[in-house]
Protein backbone atom coordinates (compact mmCIF):
# COMPACT_ATOMS: atom_id res chain seq x y z
CA UNK A 1 0.00 0.00 0.00
CA UNK A 2 2.00 3.19 -1.43
CA UNK A 3 -0.23 6.37 0.11
CA UNK A 4 -0.92 9.47 1.32
CA UNK A 5 -3.50 10.00 4.30
CA UNK A 6 -4.79 13.06 5.36
CA UNK A 7 -5.29 12.05 9.44
CA UNK A 8 -7.06 14.16 11.77
CA UNK A 9 -4.87 14.39 15.24
CA UNK A 10 -6.85 15.02 17.85
CA UNK A 11 -5.84 16.89 21.28
CA UNK A 12 -3.68 15.24 23.83
CA UNK A 13 -1.92 12.40 22.24
CA UNK A 14 1.31 12.65 20.29
CA UNK A 15 1.85 12.41 16.82
CA UNK A 16 3.46 9.18 16.90
CA UNK A 17 0.49 7.81 18.93
CA UNK A 18 -1.54 8.89 15.65
CA UNK A 19 0.67 6.49 13.51
CA UNK A 20 1.33 3.62 15.29
CA UNK A 21 -2.77 3.63 15.69
CA UNK A 22 -2.67 3.91 12.10
CA UNK A 23 -0.07 1.21 11.43
CA UNK A 24 -2.35 -1.46 13.33
CA UNK A 25 -5.86 -0.16 11.57
CA UNK A 26 -3.97 -0.80 8.12
CA UNK A 27 -2.50 -4.32 8.97
CA UNK A 28 1.14 -3.08 9.78
CA UNK A 29 2.24 -1.46 6.79
CA UNK A 30 5.08 1.31 7.03
CA UNK A 31 3.84 3.85 8.02
CA UNK A 32 5.12 7.49 8.82
CA UNK A 33 4.47 11.17 9.29
CA UNK A 34 5.46 14.45 7.57
CA UNK A 35 5.88 16.54 10.62
CA UNK A 36 4.29 16.26 13.80
CA UNK A 37 1.70 18.33 16.20
CA UNK A 38 2.64 19.09 19.73
CA UNK A 39 0.86 16.86 21.98
CA UNK A 40 -1.89 19.80 22.99
CA UNK A 41 -2.11 20.85 19.45
CA UNK A 42 -5.10 19.10 16.86
CA UNK A 43 -5.54 19.20 13.21
CA UNK A 44 -4.35 17.92 9.79
CA UNK A 45 -1.79 15.34 10.20
CA UNK A 46 -0.59 14.02 6.91
CA UNK A 47 0.93 10.29 6.93
CA UNK A 48 2.49 8.18 4.27
CA UNK A 49 2.67 4.63 3.36
CA UNK A 50 4.88 2.14 1.41
CA UNK A 51 7.17 3.85 -0.46
CA UNK A 52 5.74 7.16 -0.16
CA UNK A 53 7.46 7.56 3.45
CA UNK A 54 10.04 8.93 1.56
CA UNK A 55 7.52 11.62 0.26
CA UNK A 56 8.37 13.73 3.36
CA UNK A 57 10.80 16.53 2.22
CA UNK A 58 8.23 17.28 -0.13
CA UNK A 59 5.13 17.66 2.69
CA UNK A 60 8.19 19.60 4.64
CA UNK A 61 8.69 22.24 2.24
CA UNK A 62 4.68 23.46 1.84
CA UNK A 63 3.48 26.45 3.75
CA UNK A 64 1.23 25.52 6.95
CA UNK A 65 -1.70 27.25 8.22
CA UNK A 66 -3.00 27.17 11.81
CA UNK A 67 -5.55 29.09 13.83
CA UNK A 68 -4.24 29.50 17.58
CA UNK A 69 -5.71 30.36 20.66
CA UNK A 70 -3.04 33.22 22.60
CA UNK A 71 -3.21 33.87 26.04
CA UNK A 72 -1.88 37.54 26.94
CA UNK A 73 -0.32 38.53 30.38
CA UNK A 74 0.96 34.87 30.86
CA UNK A 75 3.89 32.84 30.14
CA UNK A 76 4.61 29.03 30.64
CA UNK A 77 7.83 27.05 30.73
CA UNK A 78 6.56 25.29 27.84
CA UNK A 79 4.59 28.01 25.63
CA UNK A 80 1.68 25.75 26.23
CA UNK A 81 -0.90 25.06 28.29
CA UNK A 82 0.71 21.77 29.74
CA UNK A 83 3.45 23.72 31.38
CA UNK A 84 3.70 25.58 34.73
CA UNK A 85 3.10 29.32 34.71
CA UNK A 86 6.90 31.22 34.99
CA UNK A 87 5.83 34.91 34.09
CA UNK A 88 2.87 37.03 34.62
CA UNK A 89 2.54 40.55 32.59
CA UNK A 90 -0.04 43.41 31.57
CA UNK A 91 -2.86 42.46 29.07
CA UNK A 92 -2.17 44.57 25.48
CA UNK A 93 -5.00 46.95 24.28
CA UNK A 94 -6.48 45.33 20.89
CA UNK A 95 -5.31 48.52 19.11
CA UNK A 96 -1.62 47.35 19.86
CA UNK A 97 -2.04 43.96 19.33
CA UNK A 98 -3.56 44.68 15.68
CA UNK A 99 -0.61 47.01 15.08
CA UNK A 100 2.11 44.36 16.20
CA UNK A 101 0.72 41.13 14.24
CA UNK A 102 1.20 43.61 11.13
CA UNK A 103 5.06 43.83 11.96
CA UNK A 104 5.42 40.25 12.32
CA UNK A 105 4.80 39.51 8.38
CA UNK A 106 7.84 38.57 6.82
CA UNK A 107 10.99 37.07 7.91
CA UNK A 108 12.48 37.01 10.79
CA UNK A 109 14.99 35.37 13.10
CA UNK A 110 12.46 32.88 15.81
CA UNK A 111 14.48 31.30 18.43
CA UNK A 112 12.21 27.41 18.57
CA UNK A 113 11.35 26.96 22.30
CA UNK A 114 12.80 24.92 25.07
CA UNK A 115 10.70 22.04 25.06
CA UNK A 116 11.04 21.02 20.96
CA UNK A 117 12.54 18.16 19.51
CA UNK A 118 15.16 19.80 18.30
CA UNK A 119 18.64 18.45 18.59
CA UNK A 120 21.22 20.46 20.94
CA UNK A 121 24.66 18.23 21.04
CA UNK A 122 23.28 15.17 20.07
CA UNK A 123 19.81 15.17 22.60
CA UNK A 124 16.86 16.38 22.60
CA UNK A 125 16.05 19.93 23.75
CA UNK A 126 13.22 19.34 25.70
CA UNK A 127 14.75 16.65 27.74
CA UNK A 128 17.47 19.02 28.05
CA UNK A 129 14.62 21.66 29.55
CA UNK A 130 13.14 18.63 31.78
CA UNK A 131 16.37 18.35 33.69
CA UNK A 132 16.74 22.24 34.59
CA UNK A 133 19.11 22.71 31.89
CA UNK A 134 19.17 25.41 29.29
CA UNK A 135 18.99 24.37 25.69
CA UNK A 136 21.20 26.84 23.51
CA UNK A 137 19.17 26.65 20.24
CA UNK A 138 20.22 28.77 17.43
CA UNK A 139 17.65 30.98 15.95
CA UNK A 140 15.99 29.91 12.46
CA UNK A 141 14.74 32.35 9.80
CA UNK A 142 10.95 31.52 9.46
CA UNK A 143 8.60 33.58 7.78
CA UNK A 144 4.93 34.46 8.41
CA UNK A 145 3.03 34.75 4.92
CA UNK A 146 -0.47 36.16 6.88
CA UNK A 147 -1.33 36.85 10.66
CA UNK A 148 -4.45 37.95 10.91
CA UNK A 149 -6.94 38.74 14.54
CA UNK A 150 -10.03 36.55 14.62
CA UNK A 151 -11.19 37.77 17.51
CA UNK A 152 -10.22 38.91 20.65
CA UNK A 153 -11.76 38.53 24.31
CA UNK A 154 -9.01 40.06 26.71
CA UNK A 155 -6.90 38.63 27.38
CA UNK A 156 -7.33 35.71 24.57
CA UNK A 157 -6.69 36.52 20.77
CA UNK A 158 -7.84 33.74 18.04
CA UNK A 159 -5.23 34.48 14.76
CA UNK A 160 -4.56 32.78 11.67
CA UNK A 161 -1.44 32.56 10.79
CA UNK A 162 0.08 30.93 7.46
CA UNK A 163 3.64 30.48 7.81
CA UNK A 164 7.35 28.61 6.33
CA UNK A 165 7.45 24.99 7.31
CA UNK A 166 9.47 24.95 10.38
CA UNK A 167 7.97 28.01 12.26
CA UNK A 168 6.88 27.31 15.89
CA UNK A 169 3.19 28.69 16.64
CA UNK A 170 4.49 28.63 20.19
CA UNK A 171 7.48 31.05 19.84
CA UNK A 172 5.88 33.21 17.60
CA UNK A 173 3.17 33.75 20.34
CA UNK A 174 5.94 34.49 22.82
CA UNK A 175 7.55 37.10 20.31
CA UNK A 176 4.45 38.66 19.78
CA UNK A 177 4.17 39.13 23.64
CA UNK A 178 7.18 40.20 23.88
CA UNK A 179 7.35 43.03 21.53
CA UNK A 180 4.08 44.09 23.46
CA UNK A 181 6.41 44.56 26.51
CA UNK A 182 4.38 41.05 28.10
CA UNK A 183 4.22 38.01 27.72
CA UNK A 184 2.10 34.99 25.86
CA UNK A 185 1.56 31.21 25.78
CA UNK A 186 -0.64 29.31 23.33
CA UNK A 187 -2.89 27.82 25.07
CA UNK A 188 -5.44 25.71 22.07
CA UNK A 189 -3.74 25.12 18.36
CA UNK A 190 -5.09 23.67 15.41
CA UNK A 191 -3.30 22.87 12.03
CA UNK A 192 -5.99 23.78 9.15
CA UNK A 193 -3.88 23.21 6.00
CA UNK A 194 -0.83 22.58 4.68
CA UNK A 195 -0.01 23.69 0.74
CA UNK A 196 -3.00 23.57 -0.86
CA UNK A 197 -4.60 20.54 1.64
CA UNK A 198 -7.36 21.63 3.66
CA UNK A 199 -7.97 19.63 6.98
CA UNK A 200 -11.25 19.31 5.35
CA UNK A 201 -12.42 15.46 5.50
CA UNK A 202 -9.43 14.64 7.35
CA UNK A 203 -10.23 11.03 8.87
CA UNK A 204 -10.18 10.32 12.81
CA UNK A 205 -7.05 7.73 13.44
CA UNK A 206 -9.20 5.79 15.28
CA UNK A 207 -12.01 5.44 12.30
CA UNK A 208 -9.26 4.78 9.71
CA UNK A 209 -9.13 2.10 6.93
CA UNK A 210 -7.39 1.29 4.04
CA UNK A 211 -9.75 3.08 1.51
CA UNK A 212 -8.95 6.73 3.22
CA UNK A 213 -5.64 5.70 1.99
CA UNK A 214 -4.95 7.82 -1.45
CA UNK A 215 -3.10 6.48 -4.24
CA UNK A 216 -0.35 8.64 -5.92
CA UNK A 217 -2.90 9.07 -8.74
CA UNK A 218 -5.80 10.16 -6.31
CA UNK A 219 -3.58 12.59 -4.70
CA UNK A 220 -2.04 14.21 -7.58
CA UNK A 221 -5.48 14.47 -9.38
CA UNK A 222 -6.67 16.33 -5.83
CA UNK A 223 -4.22 18.62 -5.47
CA UNK A 224 -1.88 19.53 -8.31
CA UNK A 225 -0.07 22.04 -7.13
CA UNK A 226 2.02 19.78 -3.97
CA UNK A 227 3.91 18.43 -6.90
CA UNK A 228 3.27 19.46 -10.27
CA UNK A 229 2.60 16.75 -12.93
CA UNK A 230 5.71 16.19 -15.23
CA UNK A 231 4.92 13.66 -18.21
CA UNK A 232 7.60 11.59 -19.29
CA UNK A 233 8.17 10.31 -23.20
CA UNK A 234 7.02 6.80 -23.22
CA UNK A 235 10.82 5.81 -24.36
CA UNK A 236 12.12 6.39 -21.21
CA UNK A 237 9.21 5.05 -18.77
CA UNK A 238 10.98 1.99 -18.36
CA UNK A 239 13.75 3.66 -17.10
CA UNK A 240 12.60 5.95 -14.58
CA UNK A 241 11.45 2.39 -13.21
CA UNK A 242 14.90 1.59 -12.95
CA UNK A 243 16.66 4.85 -11.72
CA UNK A 244 18.16 6.01 -14.96
CA UNK A 245 19.96 9.77 -14.49
CA UNK A 246 17.42 12.13 -15.71
CA UNK A 247 17.25 15.35 -17.90
CA UNK A 248 15.27 18.05 -19.80
CA UNK A 249 14.80 15.36 -23.01
CA UNK A 250 13.19 12.92 -21.07
CA UNK A 251 9.98 15.04 -20.78
CA UNK A 252 7.51 15.82 -22.88
CA UNK A 253 7.74 19.81 -21.70
CA UNK A 254 10.52 19.92 -19.39
CA UNK A 255 9.94 22.22 -16.72
CA UNK A 256 11.68 26.11 -16.11
CA UNK A 257 11.02 26.04 -12.22
CA UNK A 258 12.57 24.71 -9.40
CA UNK A 259 10.77 21.90 -7.38
CA UNK A 260 9.10 18.75 -6.66
CA UNK A 261 7.30 17.02 -9.37
CA UNK A 262 5.21 14.20 -9.79
CA UNK A 263 6.36 12.23 -13.12
CA UNK A 264 3.56 10.37 -14.93
CA UNK A 265 2.81 8.53 -17.81
CA UNK A 266 0.83 10.10 -21.01
CA UNK A 267 -2.31 8.18 -19.56
CA UNK A 268 -1.73 9.54 -15.74
CA UNK A 269 -0.07 6.72 -14.24
CA UNK A 270 2.48 7.96 -11.33
CA UNK A 271 5.67 7.17 -11.73
CA UNK A 272 8.04 8.45 -9.49
CA UNK A 273 8.26 11.75 -7.41
CA UNK A 274 11.87 13.96 -8.05
CA UNK A 275 13.32 17.09 -7.19
CA UNK A 276 14.82 19.83 -10.22
CA UNK A 277 17.29 21.83 -7.54
CA UNK A 278 20.40 24.09 -9.36
CA UNK A 279 19.06 22.67 -12.89
CA UNK A 280 19.60 18.97 -11.76
CA UNK A 281 17.12 15.92 -11.35
CA UNK A 282 17.08 13.85 -8.35
CA UNK A 283 14.75 10.95 -7.49
CA UNK A 284 12.62 10.92 -4.55
CA UNK A 285 10.62 7.89 -4.83
CA UNK A 286 10.24 5.62 -7.63
CA UNK A 287 7.26 3.47 -7.24
CA UNK A 288 6.42 0.01 -8.27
Amino acid sequence: MNGILLCHKPPGIRSFEVVERVRRRLGGVRTGHTGTLDRFAQGLLILLTGRCTRLTPIFHSLSKEYEAVIEFGKETDTLDPEGRIIQVGPVPEEKALRETLGRFLGTYEQIPPAYSALRVGGRRAHDLARRGEEPDLAPRRVEIYALSLLEWRPPYATVRVSCSGGTYIRALARDIGSSLGTCAYVTELKRTAIGPIPSDGAVHPDKVTGEDVLTPEAFLNAYPETAPPLTVKPSHERGIAHGIPLSDHMWDTPPEAQGYYTVVTRDGRVLAFIEKAEERYRYICVLP
